[in-house]
């Protein structure tokens, strides 16, 4: 039905299958606002829904450069040629071009992601142990595995976008598509099964590894772009890409601002059990 939909308004696989990706968020999103009530604890939802909130800080390590780079790559793309061996041809200025792009991203979400571990961790730790009444071995694993798993998912986030922006578009959306459905059944089971909060690191997990499969599969062309001797054509991060670059910025800060931090300062205030319900009422608002 959704193919015979699809094909009636013209849409091709790069829509089909960013649509379906789109529907499977949804229910993703549905299952866990059913299934934590049922089974966590309502002061281990606060905890759930904080680790969430704190989580949500890399956006100031990111500050939206995601979103800008795919737009560039886009824009350079259109110029260069990828065969199915990763041999590149096309304007030497548009290939050096992507060339100095890939290494900016490597640079800088190298820091980012490093940075994000070393400042969330301990933050997150210490905002835990002296807020939180759980028992601190019912949630510092989860926690440790969590930070680390995002500092790993948030390095690896560029590539991704590099990637869907030089044309791949169906093939990340098949990929997110692949982590959403094993996020799914593997919260279902580890909540079903009486994970409790250990649960909470299962979909980064999930991201991380699916996605360094997949780009382990395209290394011999990622491999091009990143060990090649430098060109003599360079960006400037400071003319080319800030100027878009802090308008997303801003509007990613605020957005965490309106949807994440009012779950750790309930949980400061108030304690977990009133955490978790704001969480729980944030989740209904945006699964809605």
């Amino acid at each position: 039905m959704l193919n015979r939909i699809l094909a009636l308004i013209g849409a091709d696989n790069n829509v089909k299958y960013t649509v379906v990706h789109r529907i499977l968020t949804i229910f993703y999103g549905a299952a866990v606002l059913f299934l934590v009530p049922f089974f966590l604890t309502v002061k281990q939802q606060g905890y759930y829904f904080s680790f969430s909130s704190l989580i949500a800080l890399q956006v100031f390590f990111e500050l939206g450069l995601n979103f800008v780079i795919l737009q560039f790559f886009a824009h350079e793309a259109a110029f260069v040629h990828i065969d199915s061996q990763g041999n590149v041809t096309g304007s030497d200025a548009h290939v050096g071009r992507i060339r100095c792009l890939f290494r900016m991203l490597f640079k800088w979400y190298s820091y980012a992601a490093l940075s994000f571990i070393i400042i969330v961790l301990p933050v997150g730790y210490f905002f835990f142990i002296n807020n939180g009444d759980l028992e601190v071995r019912e949630w510092l694993v989860p926690w440790v595995i969590l930070t680390i798993f995002s500092g790993v998912n948030l390095f690896l986030s560029p590539f991704l976008a590099a990637v869907e922006g030089m044309g791949q578009v169906a093939a990340v959306a098949k990929l997110r598509i692949s982590q959403t459905i094993t996020s799914l059944l593997a919260i279902v089971v580890g909540l079903t099964t009486g994970l409790g909060l250990n649960f909470a690191p299962i979909s980064v997990v999930v991201s991380v590894v699916f996605t360094s499969y997949w780009l382990w599969s395209l290394r011999s062309w990622l491999r091009h772009f990143l060990s090649l001797p430098g060109d003599r054509v360079a960006i400037s991060w400071l003319k080319e890409i800030f100027p878009y670059q802090w308008r997303i910025a801003v509007s990613w800060l605020a957005g965490y601002f309106v949807f994440y931090l009012l779950s750790p300062i309930t949980f400061y205030f108030y304690g977990a059990e009133e955490a978790g319900k704001i969480g729980l009422a944030l989740l209904c608002f945006k699964v809605s």
